[in-house]
Parts: structure tokens; C-alpha cells; sequence
């Protein structure tokens, strides 16, 4: 015979609290049944808050103010992760490039392969985004950079912002000026 709830609400199902704590409950059977009480929604929905508000993204609420609306602050991830919405941004920076290795000026389509290059496995060579200061979660304009990967392999082994400029550069290449980045002579 199947467990009653104490007020006969029907058989008890056991269930597992979504708030993030993991307890393992038994309630009577719902079929939205989340959390293990109010307590725990309230911490979900806080977490939940939380979260956005640590990614910079607008407030659900149903009247934020102007300042909860419109963050101003970065989009940014700490830790160096890559944001969620990596690919966005990707594909907005390939995208300002006009789809051009921003270093050597090789030719990708929008699909960001290129037209005319395959590797040596002979798969097409895809335009990859390069963080210029190594920190994936820093996705400003003046940090990323658009380029084959050969490109971006030598960039990051050869250089970063405010380090000398690589032996085999002359002078500093046209993306590095049009972002106003910062470098020593050699």
C-alpha cells in the first residue's frame, strides 16, 4: 500500500530539491513539484537573480529601474571562461573584419572557412577570434582580433598588449594601430 500524505492529498512521491541543495524529498505527487518549500524556491529564484546579474544581463523583474534594464557594466565572466554568448560575439567581430584574417589578409566566407585554403588533413581553414591578452571572459573590441590560425598561433606564442613587438614585424601591423594598443620598440 502506497504512502498517504497526512491530509490524504494521494500517494507521496519522493522527488529531488532543483534550488542547487540536491535534498531528495517526499511530497504529495505534483507534476511541477521543484523544490522542497517555499524556502527553497525563494533560494532558487535568488540564485537564478544572482546569475544574471553576474553575467550583465537584464533584470526579469516586472519593473526594473532604468539602471537594472540597461547594465552598463561589461558582459563579462570572471574566472576567464568564455561568456555564454561567445558565439555572438564571434561572430560580430569576424563580421567587422569583413571576414579577412585582420593580420595577413586571407579571404574566409561568412561560414568562416576559407575560400581558398585547406590544411594539411584537407579540411578547410576556419577564421578563429584571438583574446590578445589571453583572458577569454575580456571580449572588448580592443582585445579581439579576427585571423586565420596560423595567425593567431603566432600572435599568442610571439606577443601580448605592451610587450615588444615580434623580431619578424617591422613595424606595427594595421590592426594593432586602428585599436590603439600599446607597444615597445624593440
Amino acid at each position: 500500500m502506497p504512502l498517504k500524505s497526512p491530509r490524504n492529498y494521494g500517494p507521496l512521491a519522493t522527488y529531488i530539491c532543483q534550488c542547487g541543495c540536491g535534498e531528495e524529498f517526499k511530497a504529495p505527487y505534483r507534476a511541477n513539484r521543484k523544490y522542497k518549500n517555499h524556502q527553497h524556491s525563494t533560494r532558487a529564484s535568488v540564485r537564478a537573480f544572482q546569475r544574471r546579474q553576474r553575467l550583465g544581463l537584464p533584470d526579469k523583474r516586472r519593473n526594473p529601474t532604468r539602471s537594472q534594464k540597461y547594465p552598463i557594466k561589461s558582459l563579462a565572466l570572471q574566472g576567464g571562461q568564455y561568456p555564454i554568448y561567445w558565439g555572438l560575439v564571434a561572430r560580430i567581430i569576424k563580421a567587422a573584419a569583413s571576414w579577412t584574417c585582420e593580420h595577413c589578409g586571407k579571404q574566409f566566407d561568412p561560414t568562416g572557412k576559407a575560400i581558398e585554403s585547406i590544411d594539411g588533413r584537407g579540411r578547410p581553414i576556419v577564421l578563429t577570434v584571438h583574446h590578445l591578452d589571453g583572458n577569454k571572459s575580456n571580449c572588448e573590441y580592443e582585445n579581439l582580433l579576427a585571423c586565420c590560425p596560423t595567425c593567431h598561433l603566432f600572435i599568442q606564442a610571439n606577443w601580448a598588449p605592451g610587450k615588444p613587438l615580434p623580431e619578424e614585424w617591422n613595424e606595427a601591423p594595421q590592426w594593432m594601430l586602428r585599436r590603439g594598443l600599446k607597444y615597445s620598440s624593440k
